[in-house]
Parts: C-alpha cells; sequence; structure tokens
C-alpha cells in the first residue's frame, strides 16, 4: 500500500513531467512560428520586388536592397544596388508583365536566410502570351531595422522547343528558284 508522500512524489513527478512538456512545446511553438513569420515576411518582400520589376516601380528595391548588395544576372553580369535600381524601366504599354514565386525553399541560419524559388515571368506583348521560369536564389540577412537583400542570383530556365510538324504542301510552295 502506498503512502500518501509517496502518491505526492508520482503525482509531482508527472506534475512536473507535463510542465516539461508544455513549456517545451511552447518554446518550439514560438521558434517555428517566428520562423514561419521570418519566411512569410521574406516571401512577402520578394513579391514587392518582382511586382516592381513589372511595373518599373523601384520603391520596393530602394527599401530592400542592401547598400553593399550585388546582383547576378543569367547573362553574367554583376550590379550594385544603384546600378541595378536604374536599369529599372517601366514596360512599354503593349506590354504586360507578371511574376508570381512557386516552388519556395529556405535555408536559415542564425539572422541569414538563403531564399530560393522560381519567379514564374508571364509577359503578354501584343496579346501573344508567354510564360518563362526564372531560378532565382536570394540572400537576406536580418538587421535591426528589418530584412535586407545582401545577395541575389537570377537564371532563365532552359526550355526544350516544342518539335513543330511540317506541312509537307508549304514546303513545296517554298521550294523553288528565287531571284
Amino acid at each position: 500500500m502506498c503512502t500518501s508522500k509517496a502518491k505526492w512524489s508520482v503525482v509531482s513527478g508527472k506534475v512536473f513531467h507535463l510542465l516539461l512538456l508544455l513549456f517545451f512545446l511552447t518554446f518550439n511553438y514560438q521558434a517555428n512560428s517566428q520562423s514561419n513569420t521570418d519566411k512569410d515576411s521574406i516571401i512577402l518582400y520578394t513579391q514587392e520586388l518582382l511586382d516592381g520589376i513589372a511595373t518599373g516601380d523601384t520603391t520596393a528595391w530602394a527599401k530592400f536592397l542592401e547598400d553593399s548588395c550585388i546582383i547576378t544576372s543569367e547573362d553574367g553580369s554583376v550590379k550594385s544596388k544603384q546600378q541595378f535600381i536604374h536599369k529599372i524601366g517601366v514596360p512599354p504599354g503593349y506590354i504586360k508583365v507578371k511574376e508570381t514565386i512557386s516552388n519556395p525553399l529556405f535555408r536559415t541560419n542564425s539572422n541569414t536566410v538563403v531564399f530560393i524559388y522560381n519567379a514564374n515571368l508571364s509577359l503578354n506583348v501584343y496579346g501573344q502570351e508567354r510564360l518563362n521560369e526564372i531560378c532565382q536564389t536570394d540572400t537576406w540577412f536580418k538587421t535591426g531595422n528589418g530584412w535586407k537583400l545582401i545577395s541575389s542570383e537570377a537564371l532563365d530556365k532552359l526550355e526544350i522547343p516544342v518539335i513543330q510538324k511540317i506541312n509537307l504542301n508549304i514546303i513545296n510552295i517554298l521550294t523553288g528558284e528565287y531571284k
């Protein structure tokens, strides 16, 4: 038969373990919540940057680019913040541009986040639709003033051209001697 002292020891041990479990779950939830909040912020800021490219608005770029940022484009050129922002322009009226983020992937370490994603570039030029995927890698750093983009690299995703069927009637019409 258990004494009341032994019962209290078992109960207090269970209570202690329950409190320890609750503390761990709460701490883990807060850590994940903070991480998810940071990831959500990075996605939001990145979408603002993409929207700025599509409309020619440099406001988000001026706000989020770190002054010492470097940007590498698919042509191999490396630009500073000022050089990159200077190249952003309003597209002509006959071009409609929209970029969206897909396949986000994050790697975090302390105050640094590497954000890898596809920027799906939708172009409409004179009513002709074109979708181009750009593989993007951005490095963000958390400062006392919030997140800053310190490095970015964009590469066009290669597309294999669609095979066209050749109509022999057209070939016969085009075949001949030309002067």
